[in-house]
């Protein structure tokens, strides 16, 4: 039986953008230190360069269970079978996953059973809350039911099949929004111009978010083309 709970996605979320300012400081501070020896070795500088990156991440995640930010929030990163930090290889391809999937590696912490990011998913990691007797109750998550009783839902494959169409969709109308306001001539018109980005900047974010919320509904067999159905009993 579980004695863990999961976090919710904000939380996860607030400990990445810790990361991302710590991240820079640790890797400006380690590139100053390197111009303060006087050496002409590539290899010495480029050690400066990435050893902050490495240690932040996946050496901090392997052996002492999560980052800087995880540990501020409480947070843990373990095995799912067992109660045990992952190894400096898992933690190390773990990291590069993060960084090649970015935001949308997130998205599947609203979807799936653990609530795990895809590269969670993929490597067989979670994150947990390090003690859940302290949270609220809307912080602390347990595993999620997928396909409720009473229901019949498609195929993974349709539902896959169907958010991407609805993606293909959203992104065509982006296009062509992003199109229309770039016809607007604001020459000699700082107040349009700036008026202009401020749209560009709306729509580039409702879009990202209309993307990551199709995979949710449609994960839960809710878009049409894929919706569940109500098993009906012969009784």
């Amino acid at each position: 039986m579980n004695t863990y709970s999961y976090p919710r996605l904000l939380r996860r979320v607030q400990a990445v953008l810790i990361d991302s300012i710590i991240f820079p400081l640790g890797v400006i501070g380690s590139v100053y230190l390197s111009g303060a020896i006087v050496t002409n070795e590539t290899w010495v500088k480029a050690l400066f360069l990435f050893a902050p990156v490495f240690i932040l991440e996946p050496f901090l995640v392997s052996f002492t269970g999560g980052t800087i930010g995880h540990h501020l929030l409480k947070l843990r990163v373990r095995k799912i079978k067992e109660d045990k930090n992952i190894n400096i290889v898992v933690a190390i391809v773990r990291f590069f996953m993060k960084i090649m999937l970015g935001w949308m590696s997130l998205v599947l912490v609203l979807i799936t059973k653990r609530h795990q990011a895809i590269h969670d998913y993929l490597l067989s990691t979670i994150v947990v809350n390090k003690s859940s007797e302290s949270l609220p109750h809307h912080e602390a998550l347990s595993e999620r039911i997928i396909e409720e009783d009473g229901f019949k839902y498609p195929s993974r494959f349709l539902r896959l099949f169907v958010i991407s169409m609805y993606w293909a969709l959203a992104t065509i109308i982006y296009m062509a929004l992003t199109n229309v306001i770039q016809l607007v001539d604001c020459a000699n018109r700082p107040l349009c111009h700036y008026g202009i980005q401020a749209v560009a900047l709306i729509l580039v974010y409702t879009w990202l978010f209309l993307l990551a919320y199709l995979v949710v509904l449609g994960w839960r067999s809710r878009l049409y083309g894929c919706r569940r159905q109500v098993v009906v009993s012969d009784l």
